[in-house]
């Protein structure tokens, strides 16, 4: 129902709904890992408000963590925590590379490393670290993988300012079956700037509108 009402219908109010029916009757959301929950708080800041995040939250995943971090802070226009955050993704990521090991074997790493980028606002490197990624054997041979690499990468790029990278993926995307929508790009708190671009207005238009 929640996975419905964000990413197929970008229905934020629902999803409102059905996280603080949750909350009230377990209570666990706010115990899970951080990294479970990154997907609902970048849409929208009345969910990010219901997940509160203490590093004591991720303490097996420090990673997610300032990813999640990261993209909170991005969403909210707190531009200082958001590269401190960064600056903690790439750190971890980049202690954790296996030397000489490629994507293919370093496959969450490599995405790791290009999210945090991305947030920094180094699109060379980001864009770099991702086409990497999906030229990878594991990634080619994968569809579902395939399309969850190229989604990372609209993202990151989109966050990072390619907008033309960015845009070229969504549409992509939105031709297979990857369960992303127009109705979900046009809320997701991560693309506010994408979303001046008119090349984007136009691709998460509602069919048939004037856009």
């Amino acid at each position: 129902m929640l996975t419905n009402a964000l990413y197929r219908d970008g229905n934020t109010d629902s999803a409102l709904k059905i996280i603080r029916y949750v909350v009230q009757k377990v209570d666990t959301v706010n115990r899970e890992p951080v990294g479970q929950n990154a997907w609902l708080i970048r849409v929208d800041k009345r969910l990010r408000a219901l997940v509160r995040l203490k590093a004591s939250d991720n303490s097996n995943d420090s990673v997610n963590h300032y990813r999640a971090v990261a993209e909170m802070a991005y969403a909210d226009g707190d531009r200082r925590s958001a590269l401190a955050a960064a600056d903690s993704v790439i750190a971890i990521a980049t202690r954790e590379l296996r030397p000489g090991a490629g994507p293919n074997e370093q496959l969450g790493i490599y995405g790791d490393l290009a999210a945090g980028y991305a947030f920094r606002g180094d699109t060379r490197k980001s864009i770099e670290i991702g086409k990497e990624m999906l030229l990878a054997d594991r990634v080619a041979k994968d569809s579902l993988t395939k399309r969850t690499v190229l989604a990372g990468f609209a993202f990151n790029a989109a966050i990072a300012g390619a907008n033309g990278e960015a845009i070229a993926a969504f549409r992509q995307l939105l031709h297979t079956e990857y369960p992303l929508s127009r109705a979900a790009l046009r809320v997701d708190a991560r693309l506010g700037g994408l979303r001046r671009d008119p090349r984007f207005a136009s691709l998460i238009a509602e069919p048939g509108s004037s856009q």
